[in-house]
């Protein structure tokens, strides 16, 4: 989470479809963008479910790279 998720961004009353509007950069799904914890669990998610690991530059990339660190 503090990797990924600045401290200001960490508690926030906002829709996770209007965060992913204005940075769908650094999410990998629109449910993600609604907490820490729902990023984390997409994130692995995405990792279980692949069949390679993603070589893009996003910060939605980086996270999903994550799990093979």
């Amino acid at each position: 989470v503090q990797r990924f998720w600045p401290e200001s961004e960490r508690t926030r009353a906002v829709s996770g479809e209007d965060v992913y509007a204005r940075a769908a950069h650094k999410y990998l799904t629109e449910y993600a963008a609604t907490s820490p914890e729902e990023d984390i669990a997409e994130s692995f998610a995405l990792f279980v479910l692949e069949s390679s690991k993603r070589e893009g530059t996003t910060v939605a990339d980086q996270k999903a790279a994550f799990f093979y660190a």
